[in-house]
């Protein structure tokens, strides 16, 4: 990064620090430093910064919880966005909620679990935040965030803030429409009224389900996303590979769409067993697995 950069920077009263590591921000616990780390704590802040970067051109993401990421041992050559402060609120008015991107997604749904309004309640143990859940569609057992989704604000690299209604966007598997449009700022919910025993009950239930059915440690979660009416743990596990490791890295046995960091791997470890699981699974079912971790700081795996 220009010195001139960090010299504006500095000048912004914008808490930041050079040359963070990013294996401490990353469920993965993998990924060298960025070159610059910034948490910007409200609108002006977050503008400031993104006009800032746009002119010295400088690339830009943003990480949040760090669950769906795979970060390079050579990390990112640019700006990491770390929200807080005033995107770490959430405010109730029933039948909505209105959250922060940068709350956590399970603290927003027991808050309007505790409203007695759910909806989302099978979200609850999906370990992102607001923000990124709403990017990707996040989902668990037959629901999606965009099943409540009524509205999001974000703000895009020139520092201009845009209110989309979700209505207007067509949502996928995994997917939307508002990737690279911007930063999630705030997102707005509509719920449903419930009870709310019930309701825990079943955010408890799924929680459980997790728990036992899914592997402990050091992992992104799913790396791939599952084909269309297949499971990518089953492909993966039919090739053979349930169990193969690469340096500090090993793909589950208990779930092989789960890849784990038993020992200090490396990024490139992680990144090398994705690559493999992809060839196979077209060598021997001519499917194409396609990504659901995000991949920062080095080009994604190329297609088989």
């Amino acid at each position: 990064m220009k010195p001139d950069f960090i010299r504006r920077l500095s000048t912004l009263s914008i808490f930041f620090r050079a040359h963070e590591p990013l294996a401490r921000w990353t469920t993965f616990g993998v990924g060298g430093p960025a070159d610059v780390w910034v948490e910007p704590r409200n609108f002006r802040e977050l503008a400031a910064v993104l006009r800032l970067a746009r002119e010295e051109g400088a690339p830009t993401v943003v990480l949040g919880r760090g669950a769906n990421v795979l970060v390079a041992d050579a990390g990112f050559r640019g700006i990491v966005v770390h929200l807080r402060g005033g995107f770490r609120r959430v405010v109730l008015r029933p039948p909505f909620l209105f959250a922060g991107g940068a709350v956590p997604l399970g603290r927003a749904v027991w808050l309007g679990i505790e409203a007695g309004h759910g909806g989302w309640e099978k979200l609850m143990a999906v370990p992102s935040s607001i923000g990124g859940a709403v990017i990707m569609n996040a989902g668990c057992y037959g629901q999606e965030i965009s099943d409540v989704l009524d509205s999001v604000l974000i703000m895009d690299e020139g520092g201009r803030t845009r209110l989309l209604r979700a209505r207007d966007l067509v949502f996928g598997y995994r997917s939307s429409p508002l990737r690279g449009l911007g930063i999630v700022c705030w997102a707005a919910f509509r719920l449903r009224p419930g009870s709310r025993m019930e309701l825990l009950a079943a955010a408890r239930e799924v929680a459980h389900k997790r728990r036992i059915s899914l592997p402990s440690g050091r992992s992104a979660g799913s790396v791939f996303k599952n084909p269309p009416g297949r499971k990518a743990k089953e492909l993966i596990g039919s090739c053979g590979l349930a169990g193969a490791s690469m340096g500090g890295a090993a793909i589950s046995p208990q779930h092989p769409n789960f890849i784990l960091n038993l020992r200090h791997a490396a990024a490139g470890d992680i990144l090398a067993l994705m690559r493999a699981a992809k060839a196979a699974v077209w060598e021997h079912h001519g499917i194409r697995l396609e990504e659901e971790v995000r991949i920062i700081g080095f080009d994604a795996p190329p297609a088989p």
